[in-house]
């Protein structure tokens, strides 16, 4: 058995994604910012099924828990772990063995009339509800699990439909129940991100959680065909499996120095193509050259200061000159050296460029270049590989380090974890 990760890096569509982010952004902060809360697709319309779904879902750990309780042995109990007493657990499971209880629904009824019982059971803290994701995790369901699941690794999907998600996930939950294996997971309420559903996992773990999900769906064709309409593409700096199963290590230094990398590389190739060749090349868009389009920003951000000017006079024919000057100092900087540009029209008029107004206009000159210039993406994988080095990123697998990779790689050494040619184009070129 083999699963196939692809390296995020791989993709031209993700990538495009990525340079899109850069472009939105003016700084490293800001760049890291977008690419956390980037989404690529907006919820779907749910109905009725919804609550279905979940009810299902939410029942399935529920009885699970309570036929544990009702066959579990007083004096072994871990009641520390619960925080309850010998008297509670007594209490519980003669209510559990005498009321016939078919869901959690229903529970929640009854013990709303039963102080004492609502008081046990809500010690059990059975989904851990947050802002944005619920949590279940296999500690509070197992009795006899002691320690909590060690968090290496997500794995995650991002399927836009409750009533969808919910159906996998029972289905997940119910491998994890019959073969009593550990289970972390998130779940979103919302779907408002790329990460609808996170699977915790370790290190020896990964390969059997990816697997069981692919074999969920493969085993389920009414799943299968649902999946199809609203399972999308996990978040941007995940490897991809069947492209819409997220892979990636956890390790809050190493998401900030990928973030520091794409950043670093993106920023140099997009100032090798200002200086060298985008200067003089035409935008796709507007047929105008880079100083036509500095001009006409000018001329229409600036109308009213320049409006005082009689056309054909000779101190028109002065300002417009200089004005021709400023515009040519704009637009012979280097990238690099782009700074906050003023030019004084008159007395007390002011016309001025940023340089977040200048990089804005050349984001957008530049955009029909990332979306179809297959060098331009291929200069930036280039400098992004050689900066991987740097920042000790596994460059064929971009969503582990170095470190985790070899690791990963012993462990699946019979079976490999990956599986694929890792292409990404390398030319002989060295960054400065």
């Amino acid at each position: 058995m083999r699963v196939n990760i692809v390296n995020p890096l791989q993709c031209d569509g993700n990538m495009r994604r990525i340079i899109e982010c850069f472009f939105k952004t003016n700084s490293l902060e800001h760049f890291s910012t977008s690419i956390k809360n980037h989404i690529s697709f907006k919820n779907y319309e749910e109905n009725s099924s919804e609550r279905f779904a979940v009810s299902i879902f939410i029942n399935q750990l529920f009885d699970y828990w309570k036929n544990q309780i009702i066959d579990c042995n007083i004096e072994n109990f871990p009641y520390a772990k619960y925080n309850m007493n010998e008297s509670d657990l007594i209490y519980l499971k003669s209510y559990f063995i005498n009321n016939e209880i078919t869901n959690f629904e229903e529970y929640n009824l009854n013990n709303i009339q039963n102080k004492r019982l609502f008081e046990i059971f809500d010690k059990f803290n059975y989904i851990f509800k947050g802002v944005e994701y619920n949590t279940i995790n296999s500690y509070n369901y197992y009795i006899d699990q002691k320690i909590v699941l060690n968090e290496e690794y997500m794995v995650t999907v991002n399927i836009k439909s409750r009533t969808i998600l919910f159906k996998l996930l029972t289905q997940y939950i119910s491998y994890c129940l019959n073969y009593k294996k550990p289970f972390n997971i998130k779940f979103s309420d919302t779907l408002n991100n790329d990460n609808t559903a996170i699977i915790y996992s370790d290190k020896n773990s990964l390969e059997t959680i990816i697997q069981t999900l692919i074999n969920i769906r493969k085993n389920d064709k009414e799943l299968d065909a649902t999946l199809k309409d609203v399972a999308k593409e996990p978040p941007l700096l995940y490897g991809v499996v069947d492209e819409w199963i997220g892979v990636r290590q956890i390790d809050d230094k190493f998401y900030d120095n990928r973030i520091k990398c794409l950043y670093e590389s993106i920023s140099y190739v997009v100032a090798d193509w200002y200086n060298i060749k985008f200067s003089q090349k035409n935008s796709q868009y507007t047929n105008m050259t880079y100083k036509d389009v500095i001009n006409d920003e000018i001329s229409r951000y600036f109308n009213y200061e320049l409006n005082f000017l009689c056309l054909g006079t000779l101190k028109d024919y002065i300002v417009r000159k200089k004005l021709d000057n400023f515009i040519n100092t704009i637009v012979e900087t280097k990238y690099e050296d782009l700074d906050t540009y003023e030019f004084k029209v008159k007395k007390d008029s002011m016309i001025k460029m940023t340089k977040a107004d200048i990089k804005r206009k050349i984001y957008e000159l530049m955009g029909n270049i990332y979306r179809s210039d297959k060098d331009f993406l291929d200069d930036i994988r280039n400098a992004i590989i050689l900066n991987c080095k740097k920042y000790d990123i596994d460059f064929k697998r971009f969503y582990l380090d170095n470190n985790a990779s070899n690791i990963l790689y012993a462990i699946y050494d019979d079976t490999p974890l990956l599986d694929i040619d890792d292409y990404i184009p390398v030319k002989k070129k060295i960054l400065k």
